[in-house]
């Protein structure tokens, strides 16, 4: 596994946990998704 696949998995080991608490907030959601898309699109040449 490499550190790209253990970060995305990471942020969304987080945002399920925040979900099964059912206290998502949703700007905290929104930034970790946008962390994932701007790690994911900087990967891409």
């Amino acid at each position: 596994m490499n550190a790209d696949l253990a970060f995305v998995l990471l942020l969304l080991a987080a945002a399920i946990a925040m979900f099964v608490r059912n206290r998502p907030r949703m700007d905290v959601v929104a930034l970790m998704m946008t962390g994932v898309v701007q790690h994911a699109s900087a990967g891409t040449d």
